[in-house]
């Protein structure tokens, strides 16, 4: 993967997909907007890191809310509402459109100048998920999902096919992670019982996006956010995916505990988890 001294000069280089709804292109002028400040911030932490002399909290704090500001102006230009990283549906409005805006999402990535970590808004209305777009502003990528139109990435994003249990590739995302070490085990130990690999997520929103690219079969994940939620279940669903909970049970805005993937992967892992 490049790194930002080898992409730096690249900032005009950034995909512009190809899309239908218009909500895409506010997206799309909001990331254009703010890819250089995130270059920027991240360029400045990476050097703190190299420092060794820490990177400061009140840093972080205040590049997020940069990052957060010029996005989100964008946004708000459209005289929907914006809501800033919702924890919770009850944050949603029911009826209406409304954007949904993490800034910067992995955050612990960002403040650690560690990739994954991007850009991720979510356009709904009426409480469903319409388009979404994850941007990552240091290594150019773009993802974006639109009802009806498919999921795109670097081409059309599909999950992968048919596959046994003991051939899949999973991805472990529980939140927070220092608190929940001993869930990232017990998985772990699903897989090994049951002959699947389990990879360890870094960012929910880009293995998500992994999934519905095929270059892994599916996620496992606890704890998610009403935003990440929303994402997702649009995302995976464009790849022809699906997300159930933990229980096998259709999702809502609500949902927490989640299996992504294809069909049978899901389905398959939903009986040993």
């Amino acid at each position: 993967m490049a790194t930002i001294k080898e992409t730096k000069s690249k900032a005009k280089d950034a995909p512009k997909l190809e899309h239908k709804l218009p909500q895409l292109n506010i997206m799309e002028n909001a990331v254009i907007k703010a890819e250089g400040a995130f270059r920027r911030h991240f360029l400045d932490i990476e050097r703190m890191v190299s420092a060794k002399g820490g990177v400061e909290k009140e840093y972080i704090e205040d590049a997020i809310k940069n990052l957060t500001e010029i996005v989100g102006t964008e946004l708000y230009n459209t005289k929907a509402p914006v809501i800033v990283a919702p924890e919770s549906a009850d944050e949603i409005p029911e009826e209406g459109s409304c954007w949904l805006l993490n800034a910067v999402v992995s955050r612990n990535n960002f403040a650690s100048s560690r990739m994954p970590s991007g850009i991720r808004m979510v356009y709904l209305k009426n409480g469903k998920p319409g388009a979404v777009m994850l941007a990552m502003p240091s290594t150019h990528e773009v993802f974006i999902a639109e009802k009806g139109y498919g999921a795109k990435g670097k081409g059309r994003l599909r999950v992968a096919g048919e596959k046994d249990l003991t051939q899949l590739d999973v991805f472990a995302f529980i939140a927070p992670y220092n608190e929940t070490k001993h869930k990232y085990s017990s998985i772990v130990a699903i897989g090994e019982e049951n002959d699947f690999n389990v990879l360890i997520s870094g960012s929910f929103a880009y293995s998500v996006c992994e999934v519905a690219g095929g270059k892994a079969d599916a996620i496992i994940a606890y704890n998610l956010t009403a935003g990440e939620i929303a994402f997702a279940d649009l995302m995976i669903k464009e790849a022809g995916g699906i997300m159930l909970t933990t229980k096998g049970e259709k999702t809502d805005l609500y949902s927490q505990d989640v299996v992504i993937g294809s069909v049978k992967a899901v389905k398959d892992i939903i009986t040993v988890i």
